[in-house]
C-alpha cells in the first residue's frame, strides 16, 4: 500500500492532508464500491439536496446539464429512480434493496 500513496509534496498528498478525519472515514467507506455505484449515489443525493433541480445539481457536480440528463435517462432505462423536481422530500430508500423509491412504495 505505501507504494500506492502519492509523492509527499504532490497536489494529491496536500489534498489528503486538508481532509478532516470524518471526511477521510467517508472516503474509506467507498472502498469496495464501483465508481458507477458511487456516481449514482452522488447524483441522487445531490438531486435530493437541491429538491430535484437538475441545473443546480449539474453545477454542483461539475458536469453539464446534458451530461446529467443523459445519466438520468440511463438510470431510468435500468429501472433506477432518481428524485424529480420538487419531489425530493418524497424520496426514500427501499430497506431491502437500497434503491430510491417514492415514499410509501416498495421496489
Amino acid at each position: 500500500m505505501p507504494d500506492m500513496l502519492p509523492p509527499r509534496n504532490s497536489p494529491q498528498s496536500r489534498y489528503w492532508s486538508e481532509l478532516s478525519q470524518d471526511e477521510i472515514a467517508i472516503v474509506k467507506r467507498l472502498v469496495g464500491h464501483t465508481i458507477a455505484e458511487v456516481e449514482l449515489e452522488l447524483i441522487r443525493e445531490t438531486l435530493v439536496g437541491v429538491s430535484g433541480n437538475r441545473t443546480r445539481a449539474a453545477s454542483i457536480l461539475g458536469i453539464s446539464i446534458r451530461g446529467l440528463r443523459n445519466k438520468i435517462r440511463l438510470y431510468a432505462a435500468c429501472g433506477i429512480l432518481v428524485p424529480e423536481i420538487g419531489v425530493s422530500a418524497a424520496f426514500d430508500r427501499d430497506a431491502r434493496t437500497g434503491q430510491g423509491v417514492e415514499r410509501g412504495k416498495t421496489a
